[in-house]
């Protein structure tokens, strides 16, 4: 429909409702009025990543007052993903019954709720802003017939389904901030396919890495030390009192196509289940992202994220933060063509409880050698949840014969299967001699205990009984 027809609709439609030469005595308490909303089509169909379009005609009459206005509301209904896109409505045209020619003498007077000091807007001021709704008033006077052009868009669409935009209106008697629902509404249908992109593959890989690894994406070897698709570490301390915003791990995903030209280049959900926030640490294509600024709270932190992948043979990653809590979280990744490209499963412990010799390598140390006996014994440390605790630097070997043992140090040995196993080194004495004992004592202050030092204690303790023997 032209301009120029749809004012003199909305001009015959006041004609018709308020009848010639009766403008001037409307009711007290009549308001808004000859109140329609239209929309182009009821249906759009476009592809992920395209934005949406439609038209949206507005009109009514100001009945009893210039304060008599409309609000419009455009919302997201009914979606089938978490990520549903932004809503943004821009006016194309604005004109009342006084005119039609563009100028701000004759059209509608705007409030978005963007303006600094929160009054009307003039056209030429509000349509180059988008929002997602609108209040719409004559500029002086009552008695007018009032139309607006809104050009509604949903944007950033990037998973395929089916999405409802409701637009909803409220209208205000004489300026009266409360509005009242009314039943011109309009619906908008918006289906969304994913663009032709290679699909991904079972042969997709899916690597855990600690910490930060998002500056060591590609093929072979990743941080850790292992090799793409094997998992570096899956039990990490719980650490949200930490102020350091690095992550406690990277999950590093690599589409596959099944070939060796590796085309897959699929967009992806990541859910979390448990302990766990998660981020995007790569933009598209692989490339770093900005470091975080601040470490995710209960507050600000994501247990949902979207992933796009525009660039074939590309790995993105995925930070993951502790919530701080001890437990477990599964971030599991599923391809919009629904092929599950990663699931894993995090333990987050909590505090050290307990310290338990659970390898005794050696019993029998060499005597008379000075030289550290390696691996003597391992030692697990666990949290009250039995969940063990890695990571820790400040277990230390004191010996109650240091005429044989002098002491030693045990070692977190990493990987994802002994996380929390500490191997441990015992120091013999160069004068010890065959036959003579010693009870090691493996202690580290206890963490429930704010003021446990590592000269004085309190500790966690397990002991260790060695001998020494010739060579």
């Amino acid at each position: 429909m032209s301009k120029s027809t749809f004012f003199k609709r909305i001009a015959l439609t006041a004609i018709a409702a308020l009848g010639f030469g009766m403008l001037s005595v409307a009711p007290s308490n009549a308001t808004v009025t000859a109140h329609t909303l239209a929309i182009d089509s009821a249906t759009d169909a476009v592809e992920t990543g395209d934005t949406a379009t439609a038209v949206l005609t507005h009109s009514f009459v100001n009945l009893s007052s210039a304060q008599d206005s409309v609000t419009i509301q455009a919302i997201v209904t009914s979606s089938n993903a978490s990520y549903a896109g932004t809503i943004r409505m821009t006016i194309t045209d604005s004109y009342t019954s006084d005119g039609n020619d563009g100028t701000d003498a004759n059209s509608a007077s705007y409030f978005n709720g963007l303006s600094a000091n929160d009054a009307y807007n003039t056209f030429k001021a509000i349509n180059e802003q988008t929002v997602d709704s609108m209040t719409i008033a004559h500029a002086s006077a009552a008695n007018k017939a009032i139309g607006t052009e809104i050009s509604l868009k949903l944007v950033g669409i990037d998973r395929a389904g089916t999405y409802t935009v409701t637009v909803y209106t409220l209208t205000h008697n004489s300026g009266v901030a409360a509005g009242t629902a009314t039943s011109v509404s309009a619906t908008w249908t918006v289906t969304v396919t994913d663009v032709a992109a290679t699909k991904s593959a079972t042969n997709s890989t899916a690597t855990l890495r600690s910490n930060n690894a998002a500056g060591l994406l590609g093929t072979g070897t990743f941080f850790g030390g292992t090799a793409e698709g094997t998992d570096s570490q899956t039990t990490i301390l719980a650490t949200s009192t930490v102020t350091d915003v690095v992550p406690e791990a990277t999950l590093l995903i690599k589409q596959k196509d099944g070939t060796s030209t590796n085309l897959a280049q699929e967009s992806y959900t990541v859910q979390v289940t448990g302990e766990a926030y998660v981020a995007a640490g790569t933009t598209d294509g692989g490339g770093a992202a900005s470091a975080p600024t601040a470490r995710p709270t209960a507050a600000t932190g994501s247990k949902y994220l979207r992933m796009a992948t525009f660039v074939a043979d590309s790995a993105t990653a995925v930070w993951i933060w502790s919530t701080g809590t001890a437990g477990t979280a599964t971030i599991t990744a599923t391809s919009d063509s629904g092929l599950v490209l990663a699931s894993k499963t995090i333990t987050f412990s909590g505090k050290a409880t307990t310290l338990a010799v659970t390898t005794t390598t050696k019993k029998v140390i060499q005597a008379g050698t000075g030289t550290a006996s390696t691996s003597a014994f391992s030692v697990t440390v666990t949290d009250a949840g039995g969940r063990k605790v890695p990571g820790l630097t400040d277990l230390v070997i004191v010996s109650d014969n240091v005429a044989a043992i002098s002491g030693g140090s045990c070692v977190d040995a990493s990987g994802a299967v002994t996380d929390g196993v500490y191997v441990c080194s015992v120091n013999p004495v160069v004068t010890s001699t065959s036959g003579m004992a010693a009870k090691l004592t493996v202690r580290m202050p206890d963490p429930a205990v704010t003021t446990a030092t590592a000269a004085a204690g309190p500790y966690l303790t397990t002991t260790y009984d060695v001998t020494m023997g010739s060579s």
